[in-house]
């Protein structure tokens, strides 16, 4: 493949730096579509440049978005091997005008509307996917971060039979940060609260965790607060 000016002649070199930053500008606000289930804005950018990287299917001469802007074909290396393939295609090129070529057929629109679904389809899911496993690990990860201070409480409760309410006298801190955003915190009765601050799905949600003493032992009761899926929390959180 090669790529020309509608002359058929190689591009100048400030044409072909713009070309290549208008189409890597393109495919990386594509890629933002990997963040639309999270920030659903981001579907507003992605799906029409998506739609512009694959409009070529479309166009006359298969020029995407980019191409137009810079006025380059895209041609395969056959197209230019003598002069008489370059003026065929100089006159390919300047038919552009002609009815069967300014007008698709349905056909095409159906492929080219196909073409474009594909892809919008296939990063939306996969950004699901990758969503979906995120906030599992980041409700994994928050329920294991208050083991310190689950095993404090029942130390104390061993001891003293009652729940501790401050730092000093569980020698552990009753509120801690999570490096990737996000907190627990102790309430009265022991009951720790984790509360996360990064990801918009789970900014309005809170998980408790209620002790109770048992012959056994204790029991730690896990509940979600908040508008949440309940498959993406463990087991044990679930109603």
């Amino acid at each position: 493949m090669r790529v020309v000016d509608l002359r058929g002649e190689r591009l100048s070199v400030a044409k072909a730096a713009l070309r290549s930053l208008l189409l890597i500008g393109a495919v990386l606000a594509a890629m933002t579509l990997f963040k639309s289930p999270e920030y659903p804005m981001f579907a507003l950018l992605a799906i029409p440049v998506i739609a512009l990287l694959f409009i070529a299917t479309l166009t006359p001469n298969r020029q995407a978005a980019h191409d137009y802007l810079v006025r380059s074909i895209v041609v395969t290396k056959s197209a230019l091997k003598s002069p008489e393939d370059r003026d065929r295609l100089r006159a390919d090129v300047a038919g552009e005008g002609s009815k069967t070529k300014r007008r698709p057929s349905f056909l095409r629109i159906a492929s080219a509307l196909l073409v474009i679904g594909i892809p919008i389809f296939v990063l939306y899911n996969v950004a699901l996917i990758q969503l979906d496993r995120e906030l599992r690990h980041r409700i994994s990860y928050a329920l294991g971060g208050t083991a310190g201070l689950r095993i404090a409480l029942q130390e104390l409760y061993l001891l003293d039979d009652r729940w501790g309410t401050s730092a000093k006298e569980l020698d552990h801190p009753t509120r801690d940060d999570y490096p990737d955003g996000g907190y627990y915190e102790l309430e009265k009765d022991g009951v720790i609260r984790i509360r996360f601050t990064v990801i918009p799905k789970l900014k309005k949600v809170s998980i408790t965790m209620t002790p109770t003493k048992t012959e056994e032992g204790f029991d730690w009761e896990c509940r979600a607060e908040g508008d949440i899926v309940q498959a993406i929390l463990p087991s044990v959180c679930r109603d």
